[in-house]
């Protein structure tokens, strides 16, 4: 299966999903999609820091091999951005470019400010307005903190960008995020194109987990001193 194109990618499989989400060992399994290999892959992207040349770079072309990747058959539906960014430091023209590139990718594109303590403000909260799903964990906030952005790019989004910075609660209240997603984990089953499973816990309780191969990437450590 063709790799995301950065060097560092970090490919993680169901398992560590699980461990976000807390199943536990032992959970029986309560039918649902087959235990075995999972025919769906999406990839989870951790974008921190400012909107930087290499950076835009690297969600461009990784957007772009996402698309390449659905449209060959090998399985991927979607990419979530797990975004902690103050703003941008490329021109007008590259951030148009990267915000439309999210809202219209031909796979979803969706962002989870995360974990707590995250900001997606000033430039980068287009990020979360442009996005297919949306999520905040607790702790953490959004908005464009006075910054001006280019004409006719807001009422172009899906969802509206708050002025100022509000909470995940606030952000709820208002309807502006898809559900609630305190962790990556809880985010990712929530998501329409993840495929899932319920377990029975010991307890009775029943849960969620994903059946869909989940692949961590981030920039290299080279890539993120330039």
């Amino acid at each position: 299966m063709r790799r995301l194109p950065m060097a560092g990618a970090v490919t993680a499989l169901v398992g560590v999903v699980l461990l976000l989400v807390g199943a536990p060992a032992g959970a029986q399994d309560d039918g649902g999609a087959d235990a075995g290999e999972p025919t769906t892959v999406i990839d989870v992207l951790k974008v921190d820091g400012l909107l930087d040349p290499v950076t835009v770079d690297f969600l461009q072309r990784s957007i772009d091999e996402v698309e390449r990747a659905a449209a060959s058959g090998e399985g991927v539906v979607g990419l979530v951005l797990q975004l902690d960014s103050t703003g941008s430091v490329v021109g007008t023209d590259d951030l148009v470019d990267l915000v439309e590139r999210v809202r219209t990718a031909e796979v979803p594109v969706s962002v989870w400010i995360g974990p707590s303590g995250s900001k997606a403000t000033h430039e980068a909260a287009l990020l979360g307005g442009a996005a297919a799903s949306f999520g905040m964990a607790p702790g953490t906030s959004w908005g464009l903190d006075g910054t001006e952005v280019p004409e006719g790019l807001l009422a172009g989004l899906r969802r509206d960008v708050p002025v100022d910075p509000i909470s995940s609660g606030e952000a709820a209240d208002l309807g502006l995020t898809s559900f609630p997603a305190p962790t990556i984990g809880d985010f990712l089953i929530n998501l329409d194109e993840v495929e899932t499973r319920e377990i029975t816990e010991d307890d009775g309780e029943v849960r969620r987990e994903p059946v869909t191969q989940v692949r961590f990437s981030q920039l290299s450590l080279v890539d993120q001193l330039m």
